[in-house]
């Protein structure tokens, strides 16, 4: 089994745009990305001998305003983000980009997703 790991520094700069306490919808749907938690619910189901390492993955998007826009908008923050203006939403997915300057090249920004991979045995 494979689970997603809360990106920290996407998960402040919501919490700096918003308040704190902003990402706790996001906290929930990345909840499964913390090792001791996998390994009670591993062994709570009944397997044994569970293992789990941490894996970088990356998916690469031509265009990096397009790609945070339709990830807030595809997120438990779309309420939120439906909340401010438009003039705001740029501003934010902008700063998220800007953010993330350091995962640009030229084919776009590379985004790393940490994931926790579990093996265990029934």
């Amino acid at each position: 089994m494979s689970a997603l790991r809360l990106a920290p520094l996407f998960a402040k700069m919501l919490d700096r745009f918003f308040g704190d306490g902003t990402i706790a919808p996001w906290e929930m749907v990345y909840s499964l990305g913390d090792r001791e938690r996998l390994r009670d619910l591993a062994s709570g189901a009944g397997f044994r001998d569970a293992h789990v390492t941490i894996d970088v993955k990356f998916a690469r998007y031509p265009d990096p305003d397009a790609f945070i826009a339709g990830a807030t908008a595809g997120s438990p923050m779309s309420e939120t983000m439906a909340e401010i203006s438009e003039t705001e939403q740029d501003r934010l997915i902008g700063e998220i980009v800007a953010e993330h300057s350091h995962y640009h090249d030229d084919d776009g920004l590379t985004v790393l997703a940490e994931c926790l991979t579990l093996t265990a045995r029934k």
